[in-house]
C-alpha cells in the first residue's frame, strides 16, 4: 500500500525527470499533489503514539512539506490509537487516539475513489460538539454526536475534538 499510495518516493530524487522511471508519477518538487497522501502518512505516525523522527533535507521542502514538518513535530503525543474497524474492513480506517486532555479521530480513505466515513462518537461514548482538522486547523463538523466526511480518494480526516 505504501507503493499505491505514494506517501514517500525514497528512491527518486527531487530533480528526477524521466518520466518513464517506475516510480515516477508526478512532480516531487513544488508541487501539492501528495500533500493528501503525507497527511495520512503522518496522521498515522502520530496515531501511533511513539517518537516522530524527520529525514527530509528540510531545505529543500517547500511551503506545503514545511508546514506538515511544523505540525508534526509540535504535535501533542499521545497515546497509541485504537483501530475501530479492525477485523471489519482490509484495512482500519477509523481511529481513536486518547490525549492527555482529550481526544483525536483519524478517518482514512484508503481507496482510489472518493468514500464516505462516518465516526458515531456518541457509541463511543465521547460528549463533543466541535472538532478541528489537524493539518489545516478549519472545523470538521459533528452532527448528531457523529463525524461523517466524504474524503477524496488515499486521503484522510484527523481532527482534534474539542470538549
Amino acid at each position: 500500500d505504501q507503493q499505491r499510495l505514494l506517501p514517500c518516493l525514497v528512491f527518486l530524487k527531487p530533480e528526477e525527470t524521466n518520466v518513464n522511471h517506475p516510480f515516477m508519477r508526478a512532480s516531487l518538487v513544488d508541487d501539492d499533489i501528495f500533500r493528501p497522501q503525507m497527511e495520512v502518512l503522518l496522521s498515522v505516525a502520530l496515531a501511533a503514539g511513539g517518537a516522530i523522527n524527520l529525514s527530509d533535507k528540510l531545505t529543500r521542502l517547500n511551503e506545503s512539506g514545511l508546514d506538515l514538518a511544523r505540525r508534526t513535530v509540535a504535535a501533542e503525543s499521545g497515546e497509541a490509537a485504537i483501530p475501530l474497524d479492525l477485523f471489519s474492513s482490509r484495512l482500519p480506517s477509523l481511529w481513536l487516539q486518547k490525549l492527555k486532555k482529550g481526544y483525536r479521530v483519524l478517518l482514512i480513505n484508503w481507496e482510489d475513489t472518493e468514500q464516505e466515513r462516518t465516526l458515531d462518537l456518541k457509541a463511543l461514548g465521547i460528549s463533543c460538539t466541535k472538532a478541528v482538522n489537524f493539518w489545516n486547523d478549519k472545523p470538521v463538523r459533528i452532527r448528531n454526536g457523529r463525524i461523517t466526511e466524504v474524503l477524496p480518494r488515499r486521503s484522510c480526516i484527523f481532527a482534534q475534538l474539542i470538549p
